[in-house]
Parts: structure tokens; C-alpha cells; sequence
């Protein structure tokens, strides 16, 4: 018998919440808040302001 990795048929998804920040005068002069992320696995890669959602 091999052991499933997860005790139900799908994979739950991970869901998430972002936000897209623009700032600037008119449409030509646009800019975009990024952060950088801190934690494992996209350490220091640059993404959206949002966290994942918790499952209760």
C-alpha cells in the first residue's frame, strides 16, 4: 500500500489575498509598489503586498 501525501483526493489550494498599489500624475508616469520577500521560498524575489489566507 502506498502512503498518500495528502488524506483527502485534492491538494487544498493556497489561497491568497494581494493588493496592487499604483501611485503617480497621469497614466505615462505610473509606478508600482513591490515588496521583497523575506521568508523561504522566494527569499529576497520581489512580489505583491498580500498574505496567504489561513484554513480553520
Amino acid at each position: 500500500m502506498t502512503k498518500k501525501k495528502y488524506c483527502y483526493d485534492y491538494p487544498r489550494p493556497a489561497v491568497t489575498a494581494d493588493v496592487v498599489a499604483l501611485a503617480g500624475d497621469r497614466r505615462e508616469n505610473l509606478s508600482i509598489l513591490l515588496i521583497r520577500r523575506g521568508k523561504p521560498p522566494f527569499e529576497r524575489d520581489v512580489g505583491l503586498a498580500g498574505r496567504l489566507c489561513q484554513h480553520r
